[in-house]
């Protein structure tokens, strides 16, 4: 009798994390117009909190679009780009996430040798112009020029732009100066869905920005982690190099493969060196995983604009951060941590569940 009594209260236990686990089935959504990209969110809940869920992603997800929109403003809110026409003539009071992430990076800075750097927007514009250009018109676009590239550098010292935390304000010192979020936004704002999600319920999901990927609790299928490719490079398609099994984690790639223009063979994307002013050519594409979202986000950029030996002695300075590299010849190089999870590696999700 105690043994049927003990079966069923754990019986109740299990079933009471999604109500009822009947009702606990695996949903799937794809959301638009948002970040410039497409997102999915996958989760294990029932259909009413699914929905629920999902609502809150899209709010999530349309505010922090519009607040680090770089490009376009919007009545009733001081976004990055209003920050960027007004913050060089006057401190300018901002949302809250945007003068976190400012701050974020700036402390960042100091941390991590030859960082992501926020501050080179003025270049970066000058290298989106030239993608618009490409885009209407291929024939006639012209490469930034090297001496307006040149110009524009001279107006990227990030310890020119001063964060007033507590009254939410940010000025630039140098009037010239632009902020460009584009290597961090998705990261930060798929950290903040992330922390929400996981107090929701329904914890068990996964979440996909473009190059953004956030895995939460494992799902409720009977594996243990989440199965995450990592997409090849070099192939046009969209096949999976490798695949990494994740809970409660966060896998971001940077590549050269997601924006770029091709200009007489050669291959002119936007991940651009802040040292040569053109795009990066160290790597194809690198790899973070991390449980920070927007940390990982930050490294893979970082990781990006150095030599993978450099990156690799960085990241073992790095507390639960791991990388694979996909060099300029294809070769794929990891951290120890990252072949204990990737399944080239031999990892797969029943080994490292210990089953």
């Amino acid at each position: 009798m105690r043994k049927r009594l003990a079966l069923c209260l754990a019986l109740c236990m299990l079933l009471a994390g999604c109500g009822f686990q009947t009702e606990c089935q695996k949903h799937s959504i794809t959301l638009f117009g948002t970040f410039d990209t497409v997102v999915t969110l996958t989760g294990y809940a029932s259909e009413k909190s699914f929905q629920q869920e999902a609502g809150k992603v899209r709010e999530m997800l349309e505010y922090y679009s519009m607040v680090f929109d770089a490009y376009q403003e919007y009545d009733g809110m001081n976004n990055l780009c209003t920050l960027n026409r007004l913050g060089g003539q006057a401190a300018v009071t901002v949302p809250e996430p945007l003068a976190d992430v400012i701050l974020q990076c700036q402390r960042l800075a100091q941390d991590v040798d030859g960082g992501t750097n926020i501050a080179l927007g003025s270049v970066l514009f000058l290298w989106h112009d030239f993608r618009e250009a490409y885009a209407k018109n291929p024939e006639n676009a012209s490469l930034p020029d090297e001496r307006t590239l040149q110009l524009a550098a001279e107006h990227t010292c990030l310890t020119d732009v001063t964060v007033d935390e507590a009254a939410s304000t940010v000025r630039y010192e140098d009037a010239a100066l632009k902020l460009d979020l584009g290597a961090v936004a998705k990261g930060y704002a798929a950290q903040k869905i992330a922390e929400m999600l996981l107090k929701s319920d329904m914890p068990s999901f996964l979440l996909s920005l473009g190059g953004n990927v956030v895995a939460g609790e494992a799902p409720l299928d009977g594996r243990a982690f989440w199965s995450v490719g990592v997409q090849d490079p070099s192939d046009q398609y969209g096949a999976t190099l490798d695949v990494v099994f994740v809970t409660e984690r966060s896998v971001v790639t940077s590549g050269d493969y997601q924006r770029y223009c091709l200009i007489d063979g050669t291959r002119y994307h936007h991940i651009i060196d802040p040292e040569t002013l053109y795009p990066a050519q160290y790597v194809r594409a690198v790899t973070v995983v991390c449980q920070d979202a927007f940390l990982a986000d930050y490294l893979s950029t970082a990781l990006f604009l150095m030599p993978p030996e450099q990156g690799m002695t960085l990241v073992e300075t790095l507390e639960n951060v791991e990388a694979l590299w996909v060099t300029q010849d294809n070769t794929v190089q990891m951290t120890p941590g990252m072949k204990e999870i990737a399944q080239s590696q031999g990892a797969n999700a029943h080994r490292l569940a210990g089953e």
